[in-house]
């Protein structure tokens, strides 16, 4: 299925020039690169469970350039912890913040100079699918496991669930399509 799924994006040229054009991936985390599930002791939350393959691409992905930044609403701090561990900038993960997930997409697209066409928003809810909708974003991906409703709005369904890689395999297109694939010989003989 993964497969069937990347040729498709492949031969889709509109999305391919789109794709090169990104050097900003505005990750959702709850559902877009955990299960969704969120652990819960008496004294309150304590962690979510993420992907090592996910994990495993981001450093090739800002080793090409393109900055992540993890965004989420939550104020925890298995997020922050997560995104540290991986190299992401501390000022990249934001969490726990008062204003809208589109104001502060805005301000750090602002910050880091970058504009909607060069952005890309990664998530699973209705909150991830305005960025598109309000044109925050040149391209929306969501994971298979995305409400019915929502899928429509994306540009991008990834035929994974989050949590399950789904981001790895987005993100293996992205590279792939830049010409920044850590193993693109690979790819290319298994199309």
């Amino acid at each position: 299925m993964d497969q069937k799924w990347f040729k498709q994006c492949l031969a889709d040229k509109k999305l391919v020039d789109q794709l090169k054009k990104i050097k900003l991936i505005i990750s959702d985390v709850d559902g877009a690169l955990t299960d969704a599930r969120v652990y819960v002791a008496p004294e309150g939350e304590r962690g979510r469970m993420f992907s090592v393959q996910d994990g495993y691409i981001v450093k090739y992905v800002m080793q090409a350039g393109i900055k992540i930044a993890l965004i989420s609403g939550k104020s925890n701090q298995s997020t922050v912890m997560r995104g540290t561990d991986l190299g992401i900038p501390e000022e990249l993960c934001l969490v726990g913040f008062n204003s809208s997930k589109l104001e502060v997409i805005n301000q750090l697209q602002q910050k880091l100079q970058m504009s909607a066409d060069q952005t890309m928003s990664w998530g699973d809810d209705i909150l991830d699918a305005n960025t598109k909708l309000n044109n925050i974003v040149g391209l929306y991906a969501c994971p298979n496991n995305a409400p019915f409703y929502i899928q429509p709005c994306a540009d991008i369904v990834v035929p994974r669930s989050g949590g399950d890689s789904a981001f790895r395999l987005l993100m293996d297109l992205l590279l792939y399509v830049q010409g920044k694939h850590f193993a693109p010989e690979l790819i290319s003989r298994s199309l």
